[in-house]
């Protein structure tokens, strides 16, 4: 099938995913596939209300509005998988070995490479419409001390990369894993099975962390675990993700526990 884009490139914006929500409360009948694009977002964000941080001119920050109605919305996390599993394909188009870290951040080895943040509306139990947000490092190699352990494909390659042709195969990468599911070239099952493959830490004893979340996106305290432990750190391996998105770990007595987004951290 052939791509049918549309793209609005701004040099500097909001936040694409926000543009792509006004634009859709102005226009509702606006086409799937329609892209905004930026250099610089002054409010970009990311997951638990964190902000995005990228250098102007330097990254790929780009949201991308769609109808995926042939999602059934108990089946929702296909869509993160999906995306997820594009942006893998890729990187390793420069060589780089990148793993997904549950639900939808991509690392390469312990450091984030990209984030993605996810805004869907469901309408009689399908999707109505979703606004897929991607913020991806291509060619930054300095961050502010503040940011959570970034890397980037010219600190993992060596080089920096022409950020118009990555977009475009970025962008491809995206709509050829979408399109495939949408028309049974793929499926649901093998959707799951490569985003299990894929997972950052999978099969490996680690440290993690119980939350509960707070009012704030990031007021979280730690909720004691099985042995008291008031910081909640207890040690077991990503062992699955459920249907509905759910993250399974095996501890080492073999029970399984599944936590929802922010119900858990990886202690890296």
């Amino acid at each position: 099938m052939k791509p049918k884009f549309s793209i609005e490139h701004f040099e500097e914006i909001d936040s694409t995913s926000s543009y792509l929500a006004r634009k859709v409360l102005a226009k509702p009948d606006l086409p799937a596939w329609h892209i905004c694009s930026a250099d610089f977002q002054s409010a970009g964000r990311g997951q638990r209300g964190n902000r995005w941080e990228s250098g102007s001119g330097e990254n790929l920050t780009f949201s991308i509005f769609l109808r995926p109605d042939f999602i059934n919305v108990n089946r929702q996390f296909l869509l993160v998988e999906l995306f997820a599993l594009a942006v893998k394909e890729f990187l390793e188009g420069y060589g780089i070995d990148a793993r997904i870290k549950w639900p939808n951040d991509i690392y390469v080895g312990n450091r984030k490479i990209c984030g993605m943040l996810f805004e869907n509306s469901i309408s009689d139990s399908r999707f109505s419409t979703s606004i897929v947000g991607i913020g991806l490092n291509l060619n930054q190699v300095e961050f502010s001390s503040n940011a959570v352990n970034p890397t980037s494909v010219a600190i993992e390659t060596g080089s920096c990369v022409n950020r118009e042709e990555a977009f475009t195969n970025l962008v491809d990468s995206c709509f050829r894993r979408y399109t495939d599911l949408a028309t049974g070239i793929t499926t649901p099952q093998a959707t799951e099975a490569d985003y299990l493959a894929s997972m950052y830490r999978i099969g490996e004893f680690h440290s993690f962390q119980r939350l509960v979340p707070g009012t704030e996106p990031l007021n979280v305290t730690y909720k004691k675990d099985a042995l008291n432990n008031s910081n909640g750190i207890f040690s077991a391996k990503v062992c699955g993700v459920t249907a509905e998105g759910l993250l399974e770990l095996e501890k080492a007595d073999g029970s399984i526990e599944t936590f929802g987004f922010k119900e858990v951290k990886f202690l890296i």
